[in-house]
């Protein structure tokens, strides 16, 4: 399984805003990520919660930059979170080794980037579904706990036969199902998508699962703030893990790679005794 660390250079980010908003303490976090175990980076300069302000594509990679360029972080693990078509062409300039979007690379332009792009300079793509096709958004949903996993398989299956025409190798792709208000407002949504996520595996291949700290929780948890969610995440994500899920998308590395290693050892154990009796 493939860990990949969240690093937000944001403001508004929904759980840790105002952490790496200046170079500087974003290339200390990205080498910190990678010390704790993080497969890959995942880097965003544009939050996409219900309440984010919108940026320029400018203003994104203003805050991207930097860190592709520094020495220390090989761009062939870093994952660029953006759904804005400028930023990816630039991305891919830059060797990355994921794109991750959050409209499943529907923008009107993405054709034009990807289109005749060849499988040597095409990077993982991180198919994401929501709703809206993009950002976030406290509208209703057209979901319901029993359409939900349908809707989101067609939005997928329409995506993956959309890159593949336009000749993307199968091999490079990843789904996300989403998350969260990517769903709608009902946490029962991501719930039941979490309870199916196999099924997505199953028809479209590789799936990555980010549930670290979203606001689904609280519907167990109560109104806890977003950090305080971290000892709920690590429990649903050692599920997710047993269960063999391909990518997991954390803020807390160190937590999730010191759970998983600590299973890891204890496992073993649980099965050769199976169910013996004492």
């Amino acid at each position: 399984m493939i860990v990949f660390g969240i690093l937000n250079l944001t403001t508004d980010s929904f759980s840790d805003g105002n952490e790496a908003t200046d170079p500087e303490s974003a290339i200390e976090k990205a080498k910190d990520l990678l010390s704790q175990g993080a497969d890959v980076l995942d880097l965003g300069a544009q939050a996409s919660h219900p309440e984010a302000q919108a940026k320029t594509w400018q203003e994104e990679w203003s805050a991207l930059e930097p860190i592709l360029d520094n020495p220390a972080i090989p761009n062939r693990i870093v994952s660029i979170d953006s759904f804005r078509t400028e930023v990816q062409e630039l991305s891919l300039g830059k060797g990355v080794g994921y794109l991750n979007d959050i409209s499943g690379f529907g923008s009107p332009m993405a054709p034009s980037l990807f289109k005749g792009l060849k499988a040597d300079r095409c990077p993982n793509l991180v198919v994401m579904h929501s709703h809206t096709g993009g950002i976030a958004s406290l509208q209703e949903s057209p979901y319901t706990v029993q359409n939900v996993i349908g809707e989101v398989l067609k939005f997928l299956s329409d995506r993956k036969a959309q890159l593949l025409s336009w000749g993307i190798p199968e091999k490079k792709l990843i789904f996300d199902p989403g998350m969260g208000f990517f769903l709608g407002k009902d946490p029962e949504l991501s719930w039941e998508v979490l309870r199916n996520w196999r099924t997505f595996r199953e028809r479209l291949g590789p799936t990555l699962l980010s549930v670290s700290r979203k606001s689904f929780l609280t519907s167990i948890l109560g109104p806890e703030p977003p950090k305080k969610r971290d000892f709920a995440t690590k429990i649903l994500e050692l599920l997710l893990y047993e269960q063999g899920v391909d990518f997991l998308r954390t803020h807390d590395v160190k937590g999730t790679k010191e759970a998983i290693s600590i299973q890891n050892k204890l496992l073993p154990a649980l099965s050769d005794t199976g169910s013996q009796s004492f």
